[in-house]
């Protein structure tokens, strides 16, 4: 299944038979993932592949298997509609340029900030079966690399030097 039919399906159908999400999809997902199962034992099981299959009718009834990825546009769309789409590739762009800039961007030799990019840079080049699931992975995993930073940093595993220019 192509990506851009989810988006085509969610734009023929809402509001005319799907009604818009608002925000069902991404603000309380996100706080649920972020409490691990361990704290919380009876969280409940978000599965948006499923719930956006059925509700959009792109799966059979009796399928009890098949996911389909709603993409961020889609997702942004049934949730708020077109100014969703704006204002949420907005900020999407505006999250990307920021961990370019922090990770990315430099004429300095930084190995560990660049294998930083290039692991956000892969999860956002796969992120595409819901923004909340996928996003609060990305913060996840940015926590435990800087959280491994600083430890590295404090114990003197990682240190930083200045190469003399020759």
């Amino acid at each position: 299944l192509a990506m851009i039919n989810s988006v085509a399906v969610v734009v023929r159908d809402t509001p005319r038979w799907v009604p818009y999400a608002n925000g069902r999809t991404i603000f309380l997902p996100s706080l649920a993932y972020f409490v691990p199962r361990v704290m919380w034992p009876d969280k409940p099981l978000f599965d948006l592949g499923r719930e956006f299959g059925r509700t959009f009718r792109m799966t059979l009834v009796v399928d009890d298997v098949t996911s389909i990825a709603s993409t961020v546009p889609g997702e942004l769309y049934w949730n708020f509609d077109l100014p969703g789409i704006i204002v949420g590739m907005a900020i999407w762009g505006t999250v990307n340029r920021f961990f370019y800039r922090r990770y990315g961007a430099g004429t300095r030799l930084d190995p560990i900030r660049k294998a930083t990019h290039i692991v956000l840079l892969i999860q956002f080049i796969h992120f595409g079966g819901g923004i909340a699931g996928q996003g609060v992975m990305v913060i996840r995993t940015l926590i435990m690399i800087e959280a491994f930073l600083w430890f590295a940093r404090r114990t003197g595993l990682l240190r930083v030097e200045r190469l003399d220019e020759a």
